[in-house]
């Protein structure tokens, strides 16, 4: 995928709950470029390379009883997204991150 081709932008960020599960789908005028770091048990940051935010807001609360909030950032030529999962949850989350053409998944499920 050449440079120009993938995206400038994250134009989007849908949130779709569930009872034991929660979807963030980020939206790209392009393909995203991306890096998961899992950081410690209760958050997850999700990396764009070279993309900037056009959402207009730096913290997206979701208020799900396994995510708690988004929060949105720069450092150098890269967005951050970091989801910051509920404290004190008392079975396991697990998260899987699909990509597609304009768009990441990332999905939170709560196994009992």
């Amino acid at each position: 995928m050449s440079a120009s081709s993938r995206a400038t932008y994250l134009t989007h960020v849908q949130v779709t709950r569930a009872p034991h599960a929660v979807t963030v789908i980020l939206y790209g005028n392009g393909p995203l470029p991306y890096r998961v770091i899992p950081r410690g048990s209760h958050r997850l940051q999700l990396d764009l390379l070279d993309v900037k935010s056009a959402v207009p807001f730096r913290v997206l609360p979701v208020r799900h009883s396994i995510l708690r909030e988004i929060r949105i950032g720069t450092q150098l030529t890269t967005l951050q997204l970091v989801f910051d999962l509920v404290p004190g949850i008392k079975s396991s989350v697990h998260y899987a991150v699909k990509h597609r053409t304009r768009l990441i998944a990332v999905q939170f499920r709560q196994f009992r």
